[in-house]
């Protein structure tokens, strides 16, 4: 799946659900986070990790989901999380290690929805395996650059314009 589909979908999934610009902003920079780090860490040119591998594992992301949970409160998680209502205008009374549970949570949310986008774009790693090499799990609903991807493209970019003109109007 492309970049700029990957953000659509997430964009729209995690506003849709949290009704937040700063989580949906931090959910898009995940999106694309597996493929950037990828490129990134590996190269173009010469890659020394085929594509899809450790940075589409979503155990990987489980983990650091856990080590938001261990390192923050519940009372504070379950708000970092869930509720917590934070816009431009409260960022600067927000505690520091609340917002950045905050947004390593949406972060990571968006990495997760990005490997379950590419999943039926293709193969990732099984979820629940601790073998990352082998891609093995997902199916092949359409191909990466497809006239169906362009379509799908259009449409949660649509939704996505709509659920936040409802949501500000």
């Amino acid at each position: 799946m492309r970049w700029k589909t990957h953000k659509v979908i997430t964009g729209f999934i995690v506003f849709t659900y949290s009704k937040e610009v700063i989580a949906t902003i931090s959910a898009i920079l995940g999106s694309v986070f597996p493929d950037a780090i990828e490129f990134l860490v590996y190269g173009r040119k010469i890659p020394l990790w085929k594509h899809r591998t450790l940075f589409h594992w979503l155990f990987l992301y489980a983990l650091i989901l856990v080590l938001i949970f261990l390192n923050t409160p519940y009372g504070v998680l379950r708000a970092t999380c869930i509720n917590l209502r934070i816009h431009p205008g409260t960022i600067g009374r927000v505690p520091i290690r609340i917002l950045g549970s905050y947004l390593i949570f949406w972060f990571v949310i968006g990495a997760m929805l990005h490997i379950l986008e590419d999943a039926i774009t293709g193969k990732v790693p099984r979820p629940y395996s601790f073998n990352y090499k082998r891609k093995d799990w997902g199916i092949e609903l359409f191909r990466t650059g497809s006239v169906i991807e362009w379509i799908i493209f259009v449409v949660f970019s649509i939704l996505f314009v709509l659920s936040v003109y409802w949501r500000f109007r």
